[in-house]
């Protein structure tokens, strides 16, 4: 039975204005679903247009089945079945359907009741409906699969551009059996490829823009929010496949290939992951939008107690927010909280070591708990804990003051904490600490010489003990002597820190003064000692440690009186070495140089005068001293410059020995007739000789022979007569003998008187005289016998006239 006009409408109201209501809202919200892709709009927003969507799809599904009730199941089974009947005539619909594309006026011919148009708009309302419907419910219900999401973007398209060419027809031909031209059909087409266009084109040209999502493919289309913070990188944005299967839902082990943690968390059933059986979307809801997490974590009503780690003391103060322990960035650089992949074995893991260069490593619970950091809570121990016990000052100082941590780790900036200062590793040398006074003099062991509980000891002294601890035992006056008198400061203002100790030379003159101006050298221990420098305790013995021994007299006398200092000084200025050996050298020379400066050869130690002079004169001199002379005292010859001066003042080198006259007065007139040679008639024994010693024939160049040797000396050596046989005149006297015999001739022979004479006798039968030799007159027999005055009256000789006998013989003789 045919339907009235007024029933179709009715048909017609149900069929399509009552589902078209929350079809448009479906279609309103999908679009709004859509495009929010370009604009990002807040995860709020979007979960409203979700929410609209899925109420409207509730809605549109229930007046559906509200219509197919009510207008009956065989209304549907009759158009349903007309899908299955397809023939020549629908062939050539489509055929005239496509040639209306290019020619408008392209009629097309269909005069069956059921048309093939009506068959094709069933046929897409069908499939549309049905796989929009089936996709977006199982979205709902299974919305990791992703094939679900590429259908229902897919029936999107279709079903828009069915729905506005199904509008155009309806609203142009209502009830209306006319065939269309080809021209009202393009517009369906031309609407169709718009909306695809728009949905496309929109998202190419959207995808640019500064609100663009960060995908760069299709999913773009499909995929709901942004992802959350943590999940969008380069590696998941834009590839679904990376989390989602196309077919079946989301697997755990997909997020388990990242989460690794998580992984090893839930695989040992440790930490707060490893106490629940879920899979991971039931807790994190992915695609939050840009600005929401997908952790659902509450801080103030987390239980951490659940957690790997639980909190206690300091940790679970809830002044302490998570932030302040998990805001590591991750490996990829992404900043955010972050609440896994956290190491917790040790303090540095989440805390800054504030000790230099980690110098500490990771045992921070050996000083430190979780109560507290500083202060009394730091339970480090030095004595325990460091191999470095504190003692005595280093406790405490000599004013019961506490020694503080600060004041031998100090930071290295100033201002810093103590946390900052080298704690590990500091040399346990005093000067690491200290300043070092002795500026390294004295290396870096002091506790040699001082103690921790006190730099200066127990009782005010330091623990060096000079005998003990150097090499230069205090012994006598130096036990007793202030430290500061031989290590004295480099400054007069110094500490006596700043004295040098170490490599000090241990001679004496290091520390005094040398009064002998370096001369002894720098043995000063030869002579001195420690008990005193001076008097009765100066060790020197003149004996064995000089090169000239003290006996007799030297050995009484003060040193002084050989080394005498100058006027104010002490003995120590005087000199003592190089001095000469030679007595002159202390003693002064009374001889003035002028004899040999060996006065041992005539003085000795014992006495310098008297008995104890060993000069001898017979070994020691060129004058050996014979006779008188050995009587004589020495000052009878040697006489002093000057009256009262003693010997030595007198001239013993030089003298002239050679004469008598050298020291005797010549008694003979003139002083120089007899020459120097006074041992040729006298000796060395009294004057005048008992028995004199000379003798003419050995001492004398006038040998005494005949009546010569008879006559006294004063009857040829007399005032008168002396001087003729003075040295000037001695040679006259050898060749005359009337230098001491007056002549009786008068000098009518000559002077050759041994021609006739001799010492035998002047006259008789000593003369000598032969007239026949010696006479020019040869006389005979009878002259012979006449006497020689005869002829020689009045001591006449010559000439006498002798060639006729009258010359001596009268007349009357003829």
């Amino acid at each position: 039975m045919a339907l009235t006009v007024k029933q179709r409408i009715k048909r017609f109201i149900i069929t399509h204005i009552l589902p078209g209501i929350p079809f448009m809202a479906l279609a309103v919200s999908g679009g709004m679903l859509f495009f929010s892709r370009f604009w990002n709009i807040d995860s709020a927003s979007f979960m409203m247009w979700v929410n609209i969507h899925k109420i409207a799809s509730l809605f549109w599904m229930v007046l559906l089945t509200a219509m197919v009730i009510v207008i009956g199941f065989k209304f549907h089974k009759a158009a349903f079945q007309g899908l299955f009947s397809w023939g020549k005539a629908d062939l050539l619909w489509f055929k005239c359907s496509l040639k209306s594309i290019i020619n408008p006026n392209q009629l097309i011919t269909d005069n069956r009741v059921y048309k093939t148009r009506q068959k094709v708009n069933l046929l897409l309302v069908i499939g549309g409906c049905l796989g929009f419907v089936i996709s977006g419910f199982a979205m709902w219900f299974w919305a990791s699969i992703l094939i679900f999401w590429y259908v229902h973007v897919v029936f999107f398209f279709m079903t828009m551009s069915m729905v506005i060419g199904h509008l155009f027809i309806t609203f142009k031909y209502p009830i209306s059996k006319k065939q269309p031209i080809g021209a009202y059909l393009k517009v369906e087409l031309f609407c169709f490829f718009v909306t695809v266009f728009i949905g496309v084109g929109g998202f190419f040209f959207f995808n640019q823009g500064q609100k663009a999502s960060q995908g760069k493919a299709f999913v773009n289309f499909i995929r709901p929010l942004e992802l959350s913070k943590g999940h969008r990188i380069k590696e998941l944005v834009g590839d679904c496949s990376k989390c989602h299967d196309y077919t079946g839902s989301l697997k755990d082990e997909r997020c388990l290939e990242c989460h690794k943690i998580i992984k090893a968390r839930r695989d040992t059933k440790s930490g707060y992951h490893g106490l629940f059986e879920g899979n991971c979307r039931n807790c994190h809801k992915e695609h939050p939008g840009l600005s929401a997490s997908i952790i659902p974590f509450n801080p103030l009503k987390f239980n951490h107690a659940l957690a790997a780690y639980k909190l206690v003391d300091k940790h679970a103060d809830p002044k302490v927010k998570c932030d302040a322990c998990h805001k590591r960035k991750g490996k990829t650089n992404r900043g955010g909280v972050y609440y896994l992949g956290f190491d917790y074995a040790f303090c540095t893991d989440c805390h800054e070591d504030p000790h230099y260069k980690n110098e500490f490593g990771n045992v921070c619970d050996t000083c430190h708990n979780i109560k507290t950091w500083k202060g009394g809570d730091v339970r480090f121990d030095h004595d325990r804990d460091s191999k470095y016990p504190l003692k005595g000052g280093h406790v405490k100082t000599s004013k019961d003051v506490e020694v503080k941590c600060a004041d031998c780790h100090k930071p290295l900036k100033k201002g810093d904490p103590l946390s900052k200062a080298k704690l590990r590793g500091l040399s346990y040398a005093c000067i690491s600490c200290h300043k070092d006074f002795h500026k390294g003099g004295l290396g870096d062991l002091c506790e040699n010489c001082h103690t921790m509980h006190s730099w200066k000891g127990k009782d005010g002294k330091i623990n060096f003990d000079h005998n003990r601890d150097s090499r230069y035992s205090l012994k006598g006056k130096h036990e007793t002597v202030k430290c500061e008198l031989c290590h004295q400061p480099k400054k007069s203002d110094g500490s006596q820190g700043d004295a040098i100790y170490r490599g000090l030379s241990r001679d004496c003159v290091s520390c005094h003064k040398d009064i002998h101006n370096k001369e002894l050298g720098k043995y000063c221990e030869n002579c001195h000692n420690d008990s005193s420098w001076v008097g009765k305790d100066v060790t020197f013995n003149h004996d064995t440690d000089s090169k000239y021994r003290l006996k007799d007299k030297h050995a009484k006398v003060k040193c002084v009186e050989c080394h005498k200092p100058a006027p104010g000084k002490n003995l120590g200025t005087v000199k003592f070495i190089g001095i000469g050996t030679e007595c002159i050298a202390c003693h002064e020379d009374p001889h003035k140089s002028t004899l040999d400066k060996k006065c041992e050869k005539c003085h000795s130690i014992k006495s310098w005068v008297g008995e104890e002079v060993r000069f001898d004169h017979d070994t020691d001199s060129r004058y050996p001293l014979t006779g008188e002379h050995i009587k004589v005292k020495c000052i009878v010859c040697h006489k002093p410059e000057k009256e009262g001066d003693p010997l030595g003042k007198a001239k013993f080198v030089g003298f002239k020995t050679e004469d008598c006259d050298d020291c005797h007065k010549d008694p003979h007139k003139p002083e120089d007739e007899y020459g120097k040679d006074c041992l040729l008639c006298h000796s060395t024994g009294p004057w005048p000789p008992k028995k004199p010693d000379f003798s003419h024939q050995k001492h004398a160049k006038y040998p005494l022979t005949g009546l010569h040797e008879k006559v006294k000396c004063l009857e040829c050596h007399n005032k008168k007569s002396v001087r003729s046989i003075g040295p000037k005149t001695l040679e006259v006297f050898l060749k005359s003998c009337l230098v001491c015999h007056k002549d009786p001739h008068t000098g009518q022979i000559g002077t050759d008187c041994d021609k006739c004479h001799s010492t035998s006798g002047w006259k008789g039968k000593s003369l000598l005289f032969d007239h026949n030799k010696h006479s020019v007159y040869k006389i005979d027999k009878i002259h012979i016998r006449t006497a020689c005055k005869k002829c020689h009256d009045k001591g006449l000789y010559k000439p006498i006239r002798h060639e006729n006998c009258a010359d001596c013989h009268d007349e009357y003789g003829r």
